[in-house]
């Protein structure tokens, strides 16, 4: 009996043979802590006694490790495909690599281990259409095994099947245009119609993928050939032409795109773009005129064929109007989008006389035809809301908007259907008429947001309107001024000296309005403010690291007046760590560093001169801990600090003291064939500031 120890599990009962030897692959159990174990051997000698053998065995992570990933990719009949790029991301994010096969479709490189996604993929570009037309290979395509758990090194050599040949032609030349492969389509199915499984290496399968293509020209009796992977249906083979198009630019007459649907690629294939189409007309009342409706952008169920540009009557013998006339496929299921492009002042595009919102959609049932035919709607009418101020904004750096906060979907009928209208929120430059459409159950609630300018400073303010019970087609007022009403003063110092330049944020955090500017050189912060406020966030993402401070840090304060006092930052710490590889050996030139820490307990409390408190935070402005950001919304990840290593393997992270370092992002350089490689760090890898890199080269 084969078991491990020090709480026995049994792996394996085996026989020994006439020798008294044992011969057995045992597999350890993923459950296992890491650290030392025993591997136990309980059996009988030849004279019945029991007799146990040990063998001491370790159990070791592979967290933040890589090894090599070596392979080829060749066509079916052996060439091998260059340019490729094959990437490994490990599934919780914290490693990735990404490498490129060489002009004999070799790659080899480092890939982090763990349970991986494994990818390599064929990107359509300007020398890949040429090498794909040379190699027989479609333009763009993937192949994919999810879930793959590296552990050690590993060779896959990718033989791609055989390709069908597909020829794309045009019923004329009116048609003549660009043809497009598109992956996504618009149909309904069951299965991926796109994909197939393929085995890379015995017992290994993943996904082969056909992506869009596009850019190969067809006309009349020239039609556009591709290499494609054979698959039972691919979504959607379309042309973008020209010819039926309005006569100006400014009536929408672009993007007629005939095609077809769910089309069998599984051998060579001939196909014929279908051109059968009948002519749909869309009045719109609005505001008791009657008037030919667009731009509209009409879109077949099965995604086989778009337009959003209006029907030309000089390019045919048909002779219709090129205004609210657009031509649809015959028989096949489609559906409209209107898209508004009205003005404040008054309609256009054939939506008018308005006024209406400047930006609106409209969309349609399921819509058949056969024959010409007129379809009538009416829009619903809109609220006039007049946003006002008092104070000069520069508005280059801001503007107004008026949110619909219930947003709720408008019904609105037309022959045959009823088409769903959204407009929730309209912004603009200046302040003035804004327009919103009335539910038919009103407004309910309407936000007024100001941003802007005003000298220096930078400032947002809300205010609400309660709409509930206003009738249609009325007009309200709404003053929402940029006045800052309170003020802000405080002053942060750094150990070292001059804090430098910050940036701070100063809320009222009831109302949602804010002010933010910088302070200046030396830390002090003298400016408006909301009456009211209640928070600050200081940022020290701008001070050059001349003054030992960390790289990034940002600070909230409890302000619960208008001065917020003078605050003396504490004395940031330096940790010095070595990276070295598996033998001991330092790694020069990688990126160390600190993850911003997910726990809102890991900050310093700063009192400053008059008792208020601040809370002091490595890395960027958070705001799921409470900062706040300017216009941009919530900040990406920045690391706390970062530093690269020098030729002895060293680097210096300074950070304030909020605890001890959790994980650390590396980054290392790449090395020959091998491109860089990212890997998370866990701290309980790190021994004696020393961080460990098991390359396995």
């Amino acid at each position: 009996m084969i078991q491990i120890h020090s709480t026995p599990i049994t792996l394996e009962t085996v026989t020994a043979s006439d020798t008294g030897t044992v011969d057995a692959a045992v597999e350890i159990p993923s459950e296992l802590d890491i650290g030392n174990h025993t591997l136990v051997l309980n059996g009988l000698d030849s004279s019945n006694n029991s007799i146990a053998q040990s063998i001491p065995v370790s159990i070791v992570s592979t967290s933040g490790l890589s090894v090599p990933f070596a392979g080829r990719v060749t066509t079916y009949t052996g060439v091998g495909v260059p340019e490729l790029f094959i990437s490994a991301n490990r599934l919780d994010g914290s490693a990735s690599a990404i490498g490129r096969s060489d002009a004999n479709g070799n790659f080899n490189f480092n890939i982090p281990t763990g349970p991986d996604q494994i990818k390599i993929y064929w990107i359509e570009w300007t020398d890949s259409q040429s090498l794909s037309r040379t190699l027989r290979i479609p333009d763009s395509w993937s192949y994919t095994v999810d879930n793959f758990d590296v552990a050690q090194a590993i060779n896959w050599n990718l033989v791609l099947p055989e390709t069908a040949t597909v020829s794309v032609g045009v019923a004329s030349h009116s048609f003549a245009g660009s043809v497009n492969f598109d992956s996504s389509g618009g149909g309904t199915l069951a299965e991926d119609p796109i994909s197939s499984s393929f085995d890379i290496a015995p017992g290994v399968t993943g996904e082969l993928r056909q992506s869009s293509m596009s850019g190969r020209y067809a006309d009349s009796g020239s039609p556009a050939t591709y290499d494609v992977f054979p698959v039972s249906s691919f979504p959607v083979i379309s042309v973008s032409t020209s010819y039926y198009t309005s006569p100006q630019p400014s009536d929408g007459g672009y993007g007629f795109n005939p095609g077809i649907s769910n089309v069998n690629l599984d051998t060579n294939t001939a196909i014929t773009i279908p051109g059968v189409f009948v002519p749909l007309t869309l009045n719109v009342d609005s505001g008791g005129r009657t008037d030919n409706a667009g731009p509209l952008q009409i879109i077949a169920n099965d995604g086989s064929f778009t337009s959003s540009g209006a029907y030309s009557g000089s390019s045919s013998n048909l002779n219709l109007p090129a205004n609210g006339v657009y031509m649809v496929p015959a028989n096949v299921p489609f559906h409209f989008i209107m898209i508004g492009g009205a003005g404040r002042s008054g309609g256009e595009a054939g939506v008018s006389p308005g006024p209406f919102p400047p930006s609106w959609q409209l969309t349609s049932d399921t819509i058949t035809v056969n024959a010409p035919t007129t379809i009538n709607i009416t829009l619903p009418p809109t609220v006039d809301i007049k946003a006002s101020y008092s104070n000069t904004v520069q508005f280059g750096t801001g503007q107004v908007t008026v949110s619909d906060d219930a947003a709720n979907p408008i019904s609105v009928s037309y022959t045959g259907g009823e088409a769903v209208l959204k407009a929730y929120k309209e912004s603009e430059q200046t302040g003035g008429d804004f327009y919103l459409f009335d539910t038919g159950t009103n407004l309910e609630t309407v936000t007024v947001t100001t941003r802007g300018e005003i000298g220096t400073q930078y400032s947002s303010v809300v205010t609400h309107l309660n709409l509930n019970g206003v009738p249609a087609s009325s007009t309200q007022t709404v003053r929402s001024d940029l006045t800052y009403g309170g003020s802000l003063t405080g002053q942060i110092n750094s150990p070292h000296g001059a804090s430098g330049i910050l940036s701070y944020v100063a809320e009222k955090s009831s109302t949602g309005s804010f002010t933010f500017g910088d302070s200046d050189g030396s830390g002090n912060i003298v400016a408006g403010a909301p009456l009211g406020l209640d928070k600050v966030t200081i940022q020290g993402t701008n001070v050059p690291d001349t003054n030992g401070m960390p790289p990034y840090w940002w600070m909230v304060v409890d302000a619960s007046s208008s001065d917020i006092g003078t605050f003396e930052l504490p004395t940031p710490e330096s940790v010095q760590l070595q990276v070295v590889d598996e033998l001991g050996l330092p790694i020069p030139g990688a990126t160390i560093a600190e993850i911003l820490s997910p726990d809102i307990n890991e900050s310093v409390t700063v009192t400053s001169s008059n008792g208020t408190k601040g809370y002091l935070y490595n890395g960027g402005v958070d705001e799921s801990f409470g900062g706040v950001s300017q216009w941009s919304g919530p900040l990406s990840f920045t690391p706390s600090s970062f530093s690269i290593t020098d030729s002895n393997g060293y680097a210096t992270l300074v950070r304030f003291n909020t605890g001890p370092i959790g994980e650390l992002l590396l980054s290392l350089p790449g090395e020959g064939s091998n491109p860089p490689l990212e890997i998370k760090v866990s701290s309980d890898l790190i021994n004696e500031n020393v961080v460990p890199v098991n390359l396995r080269r």
